[in-house]
């Protein structure tokens, strides 16, 4: 007598994911969502802090290079939350604004900061040099910004 091969066909019940299922699903997803989200916030707050304290050194840098390439002055203005490079030669007017959660302020060495060609020291009025805080305003973390001396060299530090 031959065999008959019969398929087992799942039943309904098989085949289908249970509502306890999907509900355990979806509530294994909102913890773990839950547990990275501000993590993931933490990091991009940094991020954007990082951003814009990096922003302005690269810019000083670039004046500071300028000044000795082109062999002319160029002044950086910081006024409210941004700075404007100022150059003649190339003519150079630049206006930078940071990010709205961002807050730029100037510690020590006044609001305007020059290098002064040929070799591009930083102009001191009676000051040993700059320091700016970049700081993110939601997280309370500043990085900041120091123009050290005559050379005019620019540091990026945690601490003030």
């Amino acid at each position: 007598m031959p065999l008959k091969l019969i398929k087992h066909l799942p039943s309904q019940a098989q085949r289908a994911m249970s509502l306890i299922e999907l509900l355990m699903v979806l509530l294994v997803l909102g913890i773990v969502i839950g547990i990275t989200a501000p993590q993931m916030i933490g990091s991009m707050r940094k991020n954007q802090l990082k951003e814009a304290a990096t922003q302005l050194v690269t810019d000083l840098n670039e004046a500071k290079s300028s000044s000795r390439r082109y062999n002319s002055n160029v002044s950086i203005d910081f006024i409210g939350n941004g700075y404007t490079i100022n150059q003649a030669t190339p003519a150079k007017n630049e206006t930078h604004h940071l990010n709205s959660n961002i807050s730029l302020r100037v510690l020590e060495g006044g609001t305007n900061l020059s290098y002064l060609s040929p070799y591009g020291e930083a102009g001191l009025a009676g000051t040993l040099g700059w320091i700016f805080e970049v700081k993110h305003q939601q997280s309370g973390q500043s990085l900041y910004v120091k123009v050290v001396g005559v050379s005019g060299k620019v540091i990026l530090s945690d601490s003030y």
